[in-house]
């Protein structure tokens, strides 16, 4: 799966700089994209000689996702992409917004791969909650989460702590409805007692005071925190997490030029509480 990764970066700056037509070595790079993911889908099929995806380590439905939007702006490229047993998986472009379908169409994907990953460690994507819900128990060997949309995790909890008992990462890149605090806040609370390691949230997210008193609880654990774009509603609140004792790692960034600079002088008792 590293090697998908690596070639996709080559892939979707092509996609940018071409129209109609490609560059022979651009497409061969995206040729090897493609081919390195059907052999992982068709595995999940059972239609490959070898059962690769009962190795996979690592899913990046991300990848996936960018693979086929890059595919439709050729339509020869979505059609060699679904063709034979991986036309189950097409949906057609009247269904809707392309970003949308591919979104569908990964998750899709995904529901089959992981019903044969029993050793996947680490899994990345954007989808919907109720197909986390319906993965989680497939993943014994869980130990790390990144996820588009926090929103993903709600509820969540109690699955990870029954069936992946080595959980400890956990990145999100944004978690914007109102419901994001106590959902995270109940997320972490259901994990086991001091099991998680890392916190990264990495863009504009409704948490506050619950999200940080849970994480707190995970203090002697957590060993890396960053929170980055946090407002100023949040800076005083950062307080609460003087619980982490233990990190080894902390990064904390504010959603305007200075707002950290503008909070310590603001918040002086808050600023040094959070130091300490």
């Amino acid at each position: 799966m590293e090697k998908i990764r690596l070639t996709s970066r080559f892939a979707r700056q092509s996609s940018y700089w071409s129209s109609s037509k490609t560059s022979s070595q651009d497409e061969r790079i995206f040729k090897k994209w493609a081919t390195l993911w059907r052999s992982i889908i068709l595995s999940s099929l059972s239609k490959t000689l070898y059962p690769y995806s009962q190795y996979i380590r690592t899913l990046d439905l991300g990848d996936l996702m960018q693979l086929i939007r890059d595919s439709e702006y050729l339509e020869e490229r979505t059609n060699d992409f679904f063709q034979d047993e991986l036309a189950q998986f097409k949906i057609d472009k009247q269904m809707g917004y392309l970003d949308a379908r591919a979104k569908d169409m990964a998750n899709n994907i995904g529901e089959a791969i992981t019903q044969q990953t029993p050793l996947l460690e680490r899994l990345t994507g954007e989808g919907y909650n109720e197909e986390l819900s319906r993965w989680i128990p497939r993943l014994p060997r869980l130990t790390h989460l990144k996820l588009w949309d926090g929103a993903w995790i709600e509820g969540n909890g109690n699955l990870v702590r029954l069936h992946c008992p080595s959980f400890k990462r956990l990145e999100l890149w944004d978690w914007r409805n109102d419901g994001a605090d106590q959902g995270l806040a109940a997320f972490l609370d259901d994990l086991r007692p001091q099991s998680l390691e890392s916190f990264q949230s990495f863009s504009s997210s409704n948490y506050g005071p619950q999200s940080f008193r849970k994480l707190s609880s995970h203090g002697e654990s957590l060993i890396q925190l960053k929170l980055h774009w946090l407002t100023s509603d949040m800076l005083p609140k950062l307080s609460l997490l003087k619980g982490c004792i233990n990190l080894i790692s902390l990064s904390l960034s504010g959603n305007r030029a200075n707002a950290l600079t503008d909070f310590e002088k603001s918040h002086k008792g808050a600023f040094l509480e959070t130091a300490a």
